[in-house]
């Protein structure tokens, strides 16, 4: 019998616990499959309630035999980043393994989320993020345990990953429609700067206009793709 939405995950953890920096966990399906997880990082003013949001990675099921003498590097990450609350620890989910800080190779360099916008991507903190992108991205969402419980269903049944960021994905697209993207943005951006020059005075609007002549059509687009301009 196919198993309802609320019973795909099952509590069993003897207690309530909180997710603490560091934690191995384990959580089971109502099939018998069994994941381990790890709290990679703990936001106090993220999403989250009563504690904030705790990003957690999962690694895939029974991959991991003993985590705490173990190194569990980042390509072992099965689904992850994920931001959750505390509701796998507190209804019993969420089983701790074992608590350790964290070996080199481990943790990712820095959380970055999808926001669901083109190009568009997100710190846990909820600042935009521009740079060099991490091993892995996440989503920006909070999940619940029916959110967890939907991504891991669909891992399980073959939906391409996006948290890899390849160099082309269709998220973003092609070197050349990303490079169009943000030749539109900067025309956006160059457009908002200029009608600024509206409350200037004539003198000063030409002073700007003059100074401003000097920068390149690729100084113009590090403005944007920095997030200066």
């Amino acid at each position: 019998m196919e198993l309802q939405e609320q019973d795909f995950l099952v509590p069993h953890a003897p207690k309530p616990s909180r997710a603490l920096e560091g934690d191995f966990f384990t959580l089971r399906t109502g099939h018998g499959l069994e994941l381990m997880g790890r709290v990679a990082e703990t936001v106090p003013n993220g999403l989250g309630v009563f504690g904030g949001t705790k990003v957690i990675y999962l690694y895939a099921p029974k991959e991991i035999a003993d985590p705490e003498s173990t190194a569990v590097p980042v390509t072992r990450i099965w689904l992850g980043p994920m931001m959750v609350n505390d509701e796998g620890w507190s209804d019993r989910y969420f089983l701790r393994i074992c608590s350790r800080p964290f070996m080199p190779g481990e943790r990712l360099r820095r959380h970055v989320l999808w926001t669901g916008s083109i190009d568009s991507l997100t710190t846990v903190n909820t600042q935009a993020f521009v740079g060099p992108l991490p091993e892995r991205l996440g989503y920006w969402s909070l999940c619940l345990l029916g959110g967890i419980a939907d991504r891991i269903k669909e891992k399980l049944g073959g939906l391409p990953d996006f948290s890899t960021p390849p160099t082309v994905h269709p998220g973003v697209g092609t070197p050349r429609e990303f490079a169009d993207r943000v030749k539109q943005v900067l025309a956006n951006k160059w457009a908002h700067a200029l009608a600024d020059l509206s409350e200037r005075t004539p003198e000063d609007r030409r002073e700007i206009l003059h100074l401003l002549s000097d920068l390149t059509d690729t100084q113009r687009a590090r403005l944007v793709i920095e997030g200066a301009g």
